[in-house]
């Protein structure tokens, strides 16, 4: 496995760690934070920096060639489209930040 592939898998286990709890926490006490509230948070920042690795992500996806027939795909358009419907989706699902959830 590629390293970048590895700091993804571990930004996105974190994420599967941080956002339930972030979410809980709120909605155990009854009440949608202020977002203010919320950037005081310790873990901001690390949802930033997963924000901004997760979009870069994307933007490598859709400029990676692939494999189709055993033969590598490396026209951008293709690239996009096979990306658009595999993927896309979930990786712009991810980018979306813990918080928006609770608002």
């Amino acid at each position: 496995m590629s390293a970048w592939k590895f700091i993804i898998h571990m930004v996105l286990l974190l994420g599967y760690i941080i956002d339930p709890y972030h979410i809980a926490w709120y909605i155990g006490r009854n009440r949608v934070p202020e977002l203010a509230e919320i950037t005081e948070e310790p873990s901001v920042i690390f949802e930033l920096v997963a924000d901004i690795l997760l979009t870069i992500n994307i933007i490598i996806c859709f400029l990676t060639a692939y494999e189709d027939e055993m033969k590598p795909v490396k026209e951008l358009r293709l690239i996009a489209y096979n990306y658009a419907k595999g993927y896309l989706l979930f990786d712009l699902l991810a980018t979306i930040p813990g918080y928006f959830v609770m608002m």
